[in-house]
């Protein structure tokens, strides 16, 4: 029950294309040489603390749970205790992540199974550091019931998720124990700086997109999309920008377009908040041939297309 738990998890949580840098193996159970002060206080009060790592995370844990190394493979890692199970995956995607996106597409799938239930919705939390984003829910039914408590990462294409999934029956049982694995989880994601700095030597700028809008992209990866070149703050989304010298999901490589994700802060319509209908929008920046300051725009999610003219 376990592994077929674990696997449907694997599937909702990542859509592996290139897997993590790391392979999963059985993890290194010595302590970290240089733990962050979060750690060290961990390993303080439990001297017998394990360490496990995937791609660019490290958690750590105690010999209770055990390694389960049958269900862990190339980017996945599976710790057990009982009927109980903590699991953890990793991907490389083609496009910019956000974990708010990422759970949302793993519940539009869960949804369906028998049982389910929405017991928390999905929330911006902070561990070491770092932003995930984490929700709870229950699927199956009778003694098969499971309640799963799901956190997601992502920072420029990398895409984390730990959950953990435990019968009705142990639920709570395990659940504080589980939570302290879980934030102990420590990344250290490479950015992608070398490419954005690089790609906003051409993007950087102010656009009118005619009735698509007008766009400016600032070099400090903020960016304000208006109505028009008024520049009316009652008619517009904000917020910040992640983009690289090719586009990895059209398979346009460097040298003939841009990447670019917008990450929306605030939407103002009528000088009223709204909520935007995603929290990441990816675009493909082609420059037109008779006028390379000018972009054709695609937003790659659907298709819609636009002209960029630069006026800055």
């Amino acid at each position: 029950m376990k592994k077929r738990i674990f696997l449907l998890l694997c599937l909702l949580c990542s859509f592996f294309m290139y897997g993590c840098k790391e392979k999963a193996k059985s993890p290194d159970t010595t302590r970290t040489e240089t733990p962050n002060s979060t750690i060290q206080d961990l390993t303080t009060q439990s001297p017998d603390l394990l360490e496990a790592g995937l791609g660019d995370l490290k958690i750590y844990y105690d010999a209770s749970w055990s390694f389960d190394e049958s269900q862990s493979q190339d980017a996945s890692l599976a710790f057990t205790k009982g009927e109980a199970l903590i699991g953890i995956t990793c991907s490389k995607e083609t496009s910019y992540q956000h974990p708010l996106d990422m759970i949302r597409a793993s519940q539009d799938i869960i949804s369906t199974s028998e049982g389910y239930e929405l017991l928390e919705e999905s929330k911006k939390i902070t561990v070491n550091n770092e932003t995930w984003y984490e929700c709870t829910y229950t699927f199956g039914t009778g003694e098969d019931k499971n309640t799963v408590i799901q956190r997601c990462y992502g920072k420029n294409y990398y895409a984390y998720s730990i959950t953990y999934t435990a019968l009705d029956s142990n639920y709570e049982d395990l659940k504080e124990e589980a939570l302290k694995i879980m934030d102990s989880a420590i990344m250290a994601v490479p950015d992608n700086a070398l490419a954005e700095e690089e790609a906003k030597k051409s993007l950087v700028g102010e656009y009118d997109a005619g009735t698509g809008g007008y766009v400016v992209l600032n070099a400090d990866g903020t960016y304000y999309w208006y109505k028009d070149s008024s520049k009316d703050m009652n008619y517009v989304h904000y917020g910040t920008y992640g983009c690289d010298i090719q586009i990895a999901s059209l398979n346009i490589a460097e040298g003939s377009g841009f990447y670019v994700c917008l990450f929306p802060e605030k939407y103002i319509i009528d000088g009223q908040e709204n909520e935007m209908g995603s929290p990441k929008y990816d675009y493909g920046f082609s420059p037109k041939t008779d006028s390379p300051d000018d972009f054709e725009v695609l937003n790659i999610t659907n298709l819609s297309s636009y002209i960029f003219k630069r006026v800055k």
